[in-house]
């Protein structure tokens, strides 16, 4: 005998509206079929024909043919507003199903055959807005599966399944629907993802960036780095085809384009490995991908007119990644250094044409650190100084081809600080720092006969007191006062034998007489 269990269609918190219930519909028709193999009686049914069931209070009209449901089924809200309807067909969910909330909006509509899910499943906000839909086909989801931003028509993802998981192409997009993430599945796997149009912390553009025709064919793809394209830019037609290629370097559009239909060449390499891109006039020209056998490897070679200018390594967010080389147009080594998501880090070298090492040091994040060396082309010894997150830190020693030291300091995180010599030319300078910035008594020597060139005092990179300037025979060229870093008061101008040449008189740093003349 059918029975039915009112609590399932009466009760108002977990009826047949999904927008109400916890339960998912899977779950609420097996609850149905429950009901409908219990062995209580009728008594809480008005029975009107033969087939056709209503409840004591109208929360459920439906149809039994044999004691098993047939045709539509409609349950209800207390105000009376549908709360489902759908229909059976010999005994299982067949057709259309929809669910609403209390005020009549729809939350689900979704379609069965032979009691599975066949087709399109679409959930609704309290608005109308769609909020997820999923194709499925005989109970799996199967194909396109999109998820909305909520309120809008904007799709958030769209998703491709098969046998109900993920596989093939996934993708993110944002706000704007500027696509933003891909992601590619292998039976559920991921197994690539790559993002791109994406922006750095100061809203500009960084990294791919990738522009599509309406027909969803590739337009554009091009690297930026911090909002400046940087490296090539492909365009493409409306078919597919590249049409030019054209090489930036940090927003500079360098003399390297290739365009109009050049097609894309296959270069062997070593065992299974081979190059692909562009040949113009029997030169490779701009970038070429390295594939194996099976798939892009992520290693990249850079051509200009048949000359390799560069070669690395990118990961799947399109960052470089690994070992990076850069080429003089002679084909020597120009750098060479670790990247590590498109940060350099450990030891960099750098090269002169000649193939000479012309500095080295580490980086940690883009930033110097440790000890950094510099040298001549002749092989001499250049310069040498020590790094702390980016900045000078510690003593600083600068020698000119000969080897003869001629800067010698310290630093204290990027300022200088302590007693300070430079040794330029015929002459040394020496002199204190302060926080970064010159303080107390400097002097300047002629180192051949060890006589005075200059002294003066500084506070704060400000020069104070009285500086006195001389020629190389110890007699004095200029002398004057300063006040509050301007020159003040009079200051007398000699020739090298001692004689006056000329007085000037300045106030606040600008000259008033001259030989005691008015300046007007």
């Amino acid at each position: 005998m059918v029975s039915i269990n009112k609590n399932i269609f009466m009760n108002q918190e977990n009826g047949l509206s999904f927008s109400n219930s916890k339960k998912n519909t899977d779950e609420l028709f097996a609850e149905l079929f429950s009901i409908l193999n219990s062995n209580n009686n009728l008594s809480d049914l008005h029975i009107k024909t033969d087939s056709d069931l209503i409840t004591k209070d109208d929360s459920l009209k439906s149809n039994l043919i044999n004691d098993i449901p047939e045709g539509k089924w409609i349950s209800y809200y207390e105000n009376k507003n549908i709360k489902s309807e759908g229909f059976w067909k010999n005994s299982l969910l067949d057709s259309t199903w929809i669910f609403y909330d209390s005020s009549g909006g729809i939350t689900l509509k979704e379609n069965y055959r032979n009691n599975l899910k066949n087709g399109l499943s679409i959930f609704y906000d309290s608005s109308g807005f769609k909020v997820k839909e999923t194709k499925y086909i005989n109970g799996k989801k199967s194909g396109k599966s999109l998820i909305y931003y909520p309120g809008t028509n904007k799709i958030k993802e769209e998703n491709n399944f098969k046998n109900g998981i993920k596989d093939g192409v996934s993708v993110e997009y944002d706000e704007n629907q500027q696509l933003k993430t891909i992601y590619q599945f292998n039976m559920g796997v991921v197994y690539k993802k790559e993002e791109i149009n994406r922006l750095d912390s100061e809203g500009k553009k960084q990294g791919v960036w990738r522009e599509y025709h309406d027909n969803g064919k590739l337009k554009e793809e091009a690297f930026y780095f911090h909002g400046k394209q940087d490296g090539i830019v492909k365009k493409y037609n409306n078919k597919g085809k590249l049409e030019k290629m054209e090489s930036f370097n940090k927003g500079k559009e360098s003399e390297t384009e290739i365009s109009l239909g050049l097609e894309l060449t296959k270069i062997p390499l070593n065992s299974d490995k081979y190059l692909l891109g562009v040949i113009k006039e029997n030169k490779k020209q701009g970038l070429f991908k390295v594939y194996d056998s099976i798939k892009e490897t992520g290693k990249i070679k850079f051509f200009k007119n048949d000359t390799l200018i560069y070669e690395g390594s990118y990961d799947t967010l399109s960052n470089k990644t690994g070992l990076w080389v850069y080429y003089w147009e002679n084909s020597q080594i120009k750098k060479t250094g670790i990247y590590i998501k498109n940060k350099k880090n450990k030891e960099w070298k750098y090269y002169y044409k000649n193939g000479e090492l012309q500095q080295k040091g580490s980086f940690i994040r883009d930033q110097p650190e440790g000890l950094w060396e510099w040298w001549y082309e002749n092989g001499q010894k250049r310069r040498k100084e020590e790094y702390t997150n980016g900045r000078e830190n510690g003593v600083v020693k600068e020698f000119d081809t000969n080897g003869i030291l001629i800067t010698k300091g310290e630093y204290l995180f990027g300022e200088r600080e302590g007693e300070w010599v430079y040794i330029i030319n015929d002459y040394k300078e020496k002199g204190k720092f302060i926080g970064g910035m010159k303080t107390g008594k400097w002097k300047t020597i002629y180192t051949e006969k060890n006589q005075i060139k200059f002294q003066g005092e500084y506070i704060n990179d400000v020069p104070i007191g009285k500086h006195i300037y001389y020629f190389p025979n110890g007699e004095i060229k200029e002398v004057g006062k300063y006040k509050d870093g301007e020159k003040e008061g009079e200051w007398r101008l000699y020739n090298n034998k001692g004689d006056l040449i000329v007085t000037y008189l300045y106030k606040r740093g600008i000259e008033i007489k001259r030989d005691g003349v008015k300046i007007k």
